[in-house]
């Protein structure tokens, strides 16, 4: 595993960007420890490739816990405008908590649809908190080249977002 990019955010509200991703990798994984900041909703992990957020873009199934009940949907069609990648910890949580999200993208550079793969867990000190383990393609055959990496109420302050390479040997 290759470090590609890293960024940090110094500002809340934000969203990161990542442009000009080599394509001398076999596989891509992304690694976010992230907080959101929406205090009332779950602040959910979205990802759009190569500037690509067209309704039917995307197809995401997930299993979601809180720490009371187990849920699960799907996202496709006409909502599929994103890939929802997971989720983060929410403003109100437990004070200085960040979420932590790995998703995986094999043969991000093939000329077929780009499986997805993630897990998250929005950390926080108290009985409700969030699981999401999800699943997806992106249904394009270009290789990925850009991404955007957003969270409904953007990023706050110090959330880090980590691009790697993998190459299979």
């Amino acid at each position: 595993m290759q470090p590609i990019y890293t960024q940090t955010v110094a500002t809340s509200g934000a969203t990161v960007y990542f442009n000009n991703i080599p394509q001398t990798f076999t596989d891509l994984q992304l690694l976010i420890s992230g907080r959101g900041g929406e205090a009332t909703v779950t602040n959910l992990i979205y990802l759009q490739f190569n500037g690509v957020g067209a309704a039917g873009s995307y197809s995401t199934t997930r299993l979601s816990a809180s720490g009371s009940a187990a849920y699960s949907d799907r996202s496709s069609g006409a909502s599929g405008d994103y890939f929802y990648a997971g989720l983060s910890a929410e403003a109100n949580a437990t004070a200085s908590t960040f979420g932590s999200t790995s998703i995986y993208i094999p043969n991000y550079t093939g000329n077929q649809y780009k499986q997805v793969i993630s897990d998250s867990v929005g950390e926080n000190n108290a009985t409700a908190t969030g699981m999401t383990l999800g699943a997806g393609l992106i249904i394009s055959t270009s290789p990925i080249t850009s991404m955007i990496v957003g969270i409904f109420g953007g990023f706050v302050a110090n959330s880090t977002v980590s691009l790697y390479g993998i190459t299979k040997g």
